[in-house]
């Protein structure tokens, strides 16, 4: 049997994603958390319409000026070490 390293080498994102799979299950199992979310699902919908938004923008590059004045904060150098970027 021939198991590509990819499938191993990515168990940080297998381990990631099992528990948001855990978590999900968990949370439909909960009648009080489901009255929750339904009495403030206006609440919720505008909130993931505002991420989304703000998903787009960043896409379609509203939000590159952030990133020059970003650029000279020391933390940002340390960040990009960290991350594997340059």
């Amino acid at each position: 049997m021939d198991i590509p390293l990819t499938t191993i080498a990515h168990w940080y994102n297998h381990g990631r994603y099992l528990l948001v799979f855990v978590f999900g299950y968990l949370f439909a199992q909960q009648p009080r958390w489901w009255r929750f979310v339904i009495a403030r699902r206006a609440v919720f919908l505008s909130l993931a319409i505002g991420c989304y938004a703000l998903i787009v923008a960043d896409r379609n590059g509203a939000f590159d000026g952030l990133d020059a004045g970003v650029a000279g904060h020391p933390g940002h150098a340390l960040a990009g070490r960290q991350c594997g970027g340059t």
